[in-house]
């Protein structure tokens, strides 16, 4: 399990990402559409697409995946290096704690339990390395 402290100083020595893809932008937990069972149908919210470092949407990997599921999840997204899970592990880490804040202050107990607990796995496990 990774401390958030940790986890940012790691973060603080990471060169540029190499690279732009056509990104989602902020692709996390709300804007994810899921059918009854639980399983991912669909992505909404493309507002912020854009030429971006690919990491930039692998934030779902660490804040929906259990730490056993992302090797896999590595393996068939194709290779990541190291940086771009550091980096995408930071955005996740950001994006479930600010949800939260949204969540507590509109009211929405369900929205601000799930971005918690997105937050928590995102600490889980370690940077699975490269696929």
């Amino acid at each position: 399990r990774a401390d958030a402290a940790e986890l940012l100083t790691a973060a603080q020595t990471l060169p540029q990402g190499a690279g732009r893809v056509v990104a989602h932008g902020d692709l996390h937990l709300r804007h994810l559409i899921l059918t009854t069972l639980g399983r991912p149908a669909g992505v909404i919210d493309w507002g912020d697409l854009c030429l971006a470092e690919p990491s930039v949407d692998l934030v779902l990997a660490w804040g929906l995946l259990p730490p056993v599921a992302r090797p896999a999840f590595g393996a068939a997204y194709g290779p990541i290096d190291e940086d771009a899970w550091l980096r995408s592990r930071v955005l996740s880490l950001f994006l479930g704690l600010v949800l939260a804040l949204f969540a507590r202050d509109t009211g929405d107990g369900p929205l601000e339990a799930a971005s918690v607990a997105s937050a928590r796995r995102t600490l889980e496990g370690t940077v699975p390395g490269p696929a």
